[in-house]
């Protein structure tokens, strides 16, 4: 199984957090993964919930949930946003 690397940014903290997730996962189930993994790191810090959305760092606009992480083109180094 294929994995990349994505910088996921948390506004609401002002972090970066690199985390790999699998390429042919949809993006709703990457979503849920990284809530996962961000609510675990941050030690209860953030609290996200399902409605927790990935969006592309640079404009802002939510990525296609349906689609698979390759689908979208996020690859290695990708800075995606969590909001």
């Amino acid at each position: 199984m294929n994995k990349v690397l994505l910088e996921v940014f948390v506004p609401a903290g002002n972090k970066n957090y690199d985390i790999y997730v699998p390429e042919n996962l949809k993006v709703f189930e990457a979503n849920q993964l990284i809530v996962k993994l961000l609510n675990e790191l941050s030690e209860g810090v953030f609290k996200f919930d399902d409605q927790a959305l990935l969006c592309e760092r640079s404009n802002g606009s939510p990525i296609s949930m349906y689609k698979t992480i390759r689908m979208v083109g996020l690859k290695n180094g990708s800075s995606v946003m969590l909001l």
